[in-house]
């Protein structure tokens, strides 16, 4: 069970008013062609061979590689660190890779997996992200020398349906592919087979994690609450969004967040800017600026309650305390509390915040499923490698 707090440190009210809501609802349901993501019934079709797979994986590998970027990454990666036991050894062990260019990380990633069985999920809707695409290319080699011929079976491909580099290596040697639907971005795509196949492969029971999306979607006032919340203080000058943890197991589902807000909703020079805190920590290194600095951000609190009775208590008189003096200097906060980390949870908020991403954006007039902005840097850096003849990014 979730609950949700938009009262207690605002005077903010927390209801749109009927009209604009039904036209966002119209306007999503008639004019949307990328909502592929609130078909939450087309991924429970795939739970069975998803678990398949997994099981597969499991039984045959020391190591589960999961090869990915942004949206290829951070959904299952977020529930992945929360969920798990960090000191209890895996079988497979898991390991995510694949978010910056190849460096020093990735040749100890490649001293360590030596020798090692492993299983490969390679993941990019394009096919082509460069990033991906390079640490596929260093970790082939090692695949093939430790599999021998079997190495085609210990990789699964997860791109789109037409085209790509990986689209054409899985075609080319019959690798096991899933697809990511064109009506689903990077961002949107956790509770697609981006992010339940290697969830499944942990052990995490993502039947649940539907379920738990499915009753967000039942209960969609509670995103347009909080998206109507946000764009007011957007409107009254704040220029930050701070999401807050106490638990340093949330600290990638906060990442994923941060990716999902800014995505959606900065663009055309609108747009608050998503950033993350750790608490008690960051009160020792930036409670002072929040205290007394300049008023230019709110804070949405995401807390699991703890199982320990008195550390819950001591949590809960921190975030009370925290709240009634940021406030005094003008920075409101909203309540998100969870009865327990588990799937169902996480699947309720994933949902309550793909709904509150798509309906902020429709506040700001922006279109939440592109980030043409991305794209920029990508361009320029192509330019810059042909300009230098730099060839990386082929699958052989």
């Amino acid at each position: 069970m979730i609950t949700f707090n938009f009262k207690s440190f605002t005077q903010q009210p927390n209801s749109m008013p009927k009209e604009r809501k039904e036209a966002i609802k119209k306007k999503f349901q008639t004019e949307d062609n990328k909502k592929g993501w609130y078909d939450l019934e087309r991924q429970e079709a795939k739970i069975k061979e998803l678990e398949e797979t997994a099981i597969e994986i499991r039984q045959n590998c020391d190591i589960f590689l999961v090869i990915g970027i942004g949206g290829s990454f951070l959904g299952a990666k977020a529930l992945y660190e929360a969920l798990r036991d960090p000191y209890q050894k895996e079988t497979p062990e898991i390991i995510f890779t694949g978010t910056s260019l190849p460096n020093d990380n990735l040749t100890e990633l490649k001293h360590y997996l030596k020798g090692k069985r492993m299983f490969i999920n390679v993941i990019s809707k394009s096919g082509n992200t460069l990033e991906t695409i390079l640490t596929f290319q260093e970790l082939l080699p090692l695949l093939k020398e430790t599999a021998q011929e079997d190495w085609t079976k210990r990789i699964i491909i997860t791109t789109n349906n037409q085209q790509g580099k990986l689209f054409d290596f899985a075609n080319q040697y019959q690798i096991k592919r899933f697809t990511i639907e064109d009506d689903i971005g990077g961002r949107f795509s956790v509770l697609s087979t981006v992010g339940l196949l290697p969830l499944a492969v942990a052990q995490k029971n993502i039947r649940d994690l539907l379920e738990g999306a499915k009753k967000a979607r039942s209960e969609e006032d509670l995103a347009y609450a909080y998206a109507f919340l946000r764009d007011q203080f957007y409107q009254q000058g704040k220029e930050l969004e701070a999401f807050v943890i106490y638990d340093e197991k949330l600290s990638y589902f906060t990442e994923w967040l941060k990716q999902l807000f800014a995505e959606s909703q900065g663009k055309k020079n609108k747009g608050l800017f998503p950033v993350s805190l750790l608490y008690s920590r960051d009160l020792h290194s930036l409670g002072q600026y929040l205290q007394e600095g300049k008023t230019l951000l709110f804070e949405t609190h995401i807390r699991a309650i703890q199982k320990d009775k008195d550390y819950n208590t001591l949590e809960e008189e921190l975030q009370k305390s925290v709240c009634e003096s940021h406030v005094e200097n003008q920075i409101p906060s909203i309540l998100i509390t969870m009865d327990q980390k588990n799937e169902w949870n996480f699947g309720y908020l994933i949902f309550f915040f793909y709904l509150s991403a798509m309906v902020g954006s429709y506040l700001l007039d922006v279109p939440y499923y592109n980030q043409n902005g991305v794209e920029v840097y990508k361009k320029k850096l192509t330019k810059a490698l042909e300009k230098e003849k730099i060839t990386l990014t082929s699958l052989e």
